[in-house]
């Protein structure tokens, strides 16, 4: 009886011991949502087709972890810094956007990037000719600041979509 009391006491602490120490699973937070200070945003065009152009917008987390969801505000702008067009929100078209499901939550690291996709016409509208861009004034979802990125396209009837991880146009991205 000793020997088996003896192995039942081996046995037991040799699975306490796989167990994890609770004083160190400590739940982290969810990170907060980014602010302009911490996001360096670009403007990247992109190669169109069948009649339309998109262009990327390029997010970039310079600061602490932080999440994007949702779509971008963003106004186009002449020259002058006048309001030219304001992007309809849409949740995908031709050339970008989800492929169903909501937008998705964006965690980016320091150094890492999503994109919004802003996607139009290149033709004319209506018998008239596209609008000539000049900056997009771009803010990122939530009570944040805008930031001025040069324009590459000028579009007609223009659509932002929401912003999704990495360079990716679409969302979620497909697999072979």
């Amino acid at each position: 009886m000793f020997a088996t009391i003896g192995t039942i006491v081996a046995t037991f602490a040799l699975y306490a011991s796989a167990i994890p120490s609770l004083e160190h699973a400590v739940p982290t937070a969810p990170a907060p949502t980014c602010v302009a200070e911490q996001l360096a945003v670009e403007s990247v065009p992109d190669d169109g087709g069948l009649g339309h152009q998109s262009e990327a917008l390029l997010f970039r987390n310079n600061g602490a972890p932080c999440t994007l969801t949702g779509y971008p505000t963003v106004r186009l702008l002449d020259a002058a810094g006048r309001v030219v067009s304001i992007p309809r929100k849409t949740p995908m078209c031709y050339q970008a956007g989800l492929r169903g499901g909501p937008a998705p939550v964006v965690r980016l690291g320091r150094g890492q990037v999503a994109n919004a996709r802003i996607e139009g016409f290149t033709g004319p509208a209506d018998g008239h000719p596209c609008p000539r861009y000049a900056t997009y004034e771009v803010a990122p979802p939530g009570p944040v600041r805008s930031l001025l990125v040069p324009a590459h396209e000028s579009v007609c009837n223009p659509e932002v979509h929401p912003i999704v991880p990495g360079r990716a146009a679409f969302y979620p991205p497909r697999t072979p």
